[in-house]
């Protein structure tokens, strides 16, 4: 039930601004055909989310682990076993971690919950491999980062940006955001052209001559 509360959560949280867009410009019309398209977007996604929602958790509760030889129905689709056992590995050296890399090293160790090569949970990766400390200043320096990203960003985007950084952080309790290439390699790219000085697209190159 986690995995799919988290994503659906993250998921609800990065369509806020558009909602809240889409929204304003149909109650700034001062018409009923734009009452009435909000309130017919509204029932779709209620609807939409009373639909897909049990259908998702049902599945997940049905999933099943491997526990020695044997399928089991366990909480989570199996990250608390993963999660635990990467917390007792951790416990070696809770301040500073095992080293950057011990994550997938340890996933794949002979007592490690079968199918977690890595952790699912960024947090518990990062307790790890950097420890507490290591987690801090990694935590501050993305926090900071993203606040800045967002403050250089064109207004119109600060909100969706906003939004997608703190669906990452909450996503990131059950998945491997940081570490799984599709995840990682989009979130930054749109970071990092959010970013880029808008300007300089515009600016005409000039001739040295």
């Amino acid at each position: 039930m986690l995995p799919v509360l988290a994503g659906i959560v993250a998921l609800i949280i990065v369509a806020i601004p558009s909602l809240v867009r889409f929204g304003r410009r149909q109650l700034s019309t001062n018409a009923r055909s734009g009452l009435v398209k909000l309130g017919a977007a509204l029932l779709v996604g209620l609807v939409g989310l009373a639909v897909a929602v049990p259908s998702l958790l049902e599945r997940d509760e049905n999933a099943t682990v491997l526990v020695g030889d044997k399928g089991a129905h366990e909480i989570a689709s199996g990250r608390f076993r993963a999660w635990t056992f990467a917390y007792e590995q951790a416990k070696v050296n809770l301040a500073f971690g095992r080293g950057v890399g011990a994550g997938p090293i340890v996933g794949r160790s002979p007592r490690s919950p079968v199918g977690f090569t890595a952790q699912h949970n960024e947090y518990v990766r990062m307790l790890l491999e950097v420890g507490i400390v290591g987690g801090v200043i990694l935590l501050g320096t993305m926090v900071t980062t993203m606040i800045s990203v967002v403050r250089r960003a064109p207004s119109q985007i600060r909100a969706d940006l906003a939004a997608a950084g703190i669906a990452l952080a909450i996503y990131s309790i059950t998945e491997n955001t940081l570490s799984a290439t599709p995840i990682a390699v989009a979130f930054l790219l749109a970071l990092g052209v959010a970013a880029s000085n808008a300007s300089l697209l515009h600016t005409a190159p000039q001739s040295a001559l």
